[in-house]
């Protein structure tokens, strides 16, 4: 029955899940209507946590219909970084009031969903969907780590409980804390004043990107390492096929089957 599912039942609905927005109600009935036939309209015999996992995992990979739609969602970041033609010029013009480069907007691990909000529907899900693969990169726990970190959108560095997004900052060059953090010190506030595009209210950003780093630092343990290293694998993971993608998002929501005594 699982066969039945991948092959006549999900795989008709890869089109509109990559391509258009479909709202949780509606995954929802996907959802019931698939365990459904799984299950001849009873009550689940595995759970559902359970049973999208592998076979070595003691699951019978059934599909999970909100893995597979966040999958096809986060595949959409390798063609809006690194795709040709001209259809880019739409996520583009959307994206980049978060700073003109967009391909830094996906290197971010959290923004204020107030913001996604200003988005279109679409490209909001993409954002969301490809932050639940990217928050599950390894917590920068080092110094180093830290000063090749981005400013904004970093859910280690915040404000008022917030990560920061400051696109003007972005446009000026100041991107990674180490553009800002130099020799253990931060840019002298006149280099920074000089630095910047626009000007407006820069005082109190200053401030509150001094803050937010300074009380990062102090919570992380610190280590001396010379190395100008980039331990962010955005790269990789936007070059994941959309099978690796659920794969990994859906070992997320796996549960080991439990031992009935």
């Amino acid at each position: 029955k699982i066969a039945i599912i991948k092959t006549l039942a999900v795989a008709k609905l890869t089109y509109v899940l990559n391509m258009l927005h479909v709202n949780i109600s509606t995954l929802n009935e996907i959802n019931k209507a698939l365990f459904n036939f799984l299950w001849n309209g009873k009550q689940d015999k595995i759970k559902r946590k359970t049973v999208i996992g592998n076979l070595d995992q003691g699951g019978l990979k059934m599909l999970d219909i909100y893995c597979v739609k966040d999958a096809l969602l986060a595949s959409w970041v390798k063609r809006i970084c690194y795709g040709k033609g001209s259809w880019r010029c739409i996520p583009v013009k959307y994206l980049s009031a978060f700073g003109e480069d967009v391909n830094l907007l996906f290197k971010m691990n959290g923004i204020d969903e107030k913001l996604l909000e200003k988005l279109p529907i679409f490209y909001e899900q993409v954002i969301s969907a490809w932050y639940k693969v990217r928050n599950q990169c390894t917590d920068p726990n080092l110094e180093y780590d830290i000063q090749n970190q981005m400013i904004w959108g970093n859910k280690y560095i915040l404000s008022k409980g917030k990560p920061l997004l400051y696109p003007h900052w972005i446009n000026s060059g100041f991107v990674y804390v180490k553009d800002i953090v130099q020799n253990g010190s931060f840019m002298n506030d006149k280099d920074v004043f000089q630095k910047l595009k626009v000007r407006r209210n820069w005082t109190c950003e200053l401030l509150s990107v001094k803050y937010a780093i300074r009380k990062r630092l102090k919570e992380i343990e610190v280590t001396v390492n010379t190395e100008d290293t980039e331990t962010d694998n955005v790269h990789d993971l936007c070059f994941l096929k959309t099978a690796k993608l659920y794969q990994f998002l859906m070992q997320q929501k796996f549960e080991i089957p439990g031992v009935q005594v």
